[in-house]
C-alpha cells in the first residue's frame, strides 16, 4: 500500500540540488503526484524554472529547513548570486522613407528585367505599360474604356499585349487635342 504523500501542489519546499550536500533552494509544488513514488512537478521560486523531481529531494517545509539543516549542516552553503538576464536586445530596424522604397522597387524591376533577359516580352500590365509610354494608370484606364487599347485578361488582371501596345502608341494623334473626350 503506497505511503502518504505529505507534499501538496501550493505549497513551498526545500529543495536538494544534490543528494550529498550543496545549498537549498526554495521550490513551489505544481503536482505532488499520485502516490509516494510519483514524480513531483515543482518551480523554483527565484527563477521560475519549472521540472520534475522526486520526493527525496524535498527533505522540509520550506518554513521548517533550519530544522532540517541543524541536522544535515552540509546542505547550508548558500547559492551563488543568480547572473544578472541580459536586456534583450531588439535589431535596429531603420525606417524607409519613399525615395527608398522607389530606389528598392527600381532594383527589383531591373532584377526582373535581366532574370529575363533574352526572353520576349509578349503582354504588359496596365502599370508597366503605363511607365513604358509616361503616361498614368488611370490614363491608361481612361484609354481602356474609350476602346483606345484592347486588354485581354486573366481573371481580372488586365494584359496589353505588344502589338496592341505599339498599335497604341502608334494612332496617337500628333498634336494636342486637348482632354480626352
Amino acid at each position: 500500500m503506497p505511503k502518504e504523500l505529505g507534499i501538496r501542489a501550493g505549497e513551498r519546499w526545500a529543495y536538494k540540488i544534490t543528494l550529498s550536500h550543496g545549498p537549498l533552494i526554495e521550490v513551489k509544488v505544481l503536482d505532488a503526484g499520485y502516490n509516494y513514488e510519483s514524480s513531483i512537478r515543482v518551480q523554483r521560486v527565484d527563477t521560475g524554472e519549472v521540472f520534475w523531481t522526486r520526493r527525496g529531494r524535498l527533505p522540509a517545509k520550506w518554513e521548517r529547513q533550519e530544522e532540517y539543516l541543524a541536522t544535515h549542516p552540509q546542505f547550508r552553503s548558500a547559492l551563488p548570486e543568480p547572473l544578472p538576464r541580459p536586456e534583450p536586445q531588439l535589431p535596429f530596424i531603420p525606417r524607409l522613407t519613399d525615395v527608398d522604397l522607389e530606389r528598392i522597387r527600381a532594383v527589383v524591376r531591373e532584377e526582373i528585367a535581366e532574370s529575363m533577359n533574352g526572353v520576349p516580352r509578349i503582354a504588359f500590365t496596365v502599370a508597366e505599360l503605363a511607365y513604358a509610354v509616361g503616361l498614368s494608370d488611370a490614363r491608361i484606364y481612361q484609354h481602356i474604356d474609350r476602346r483606345d487599347i484592347t486588354p485581354v485578361y486573366s481573371g481580372t488582371k488586365a494584359l496589353i499585349p505588344v502589338e496592341e501596345a505599339v498599335r497604341f502608341v502608334r494612332d496617337l494623334p500628333d498634336e494636342n487635342y486637348g482632354a480626352l473626350g
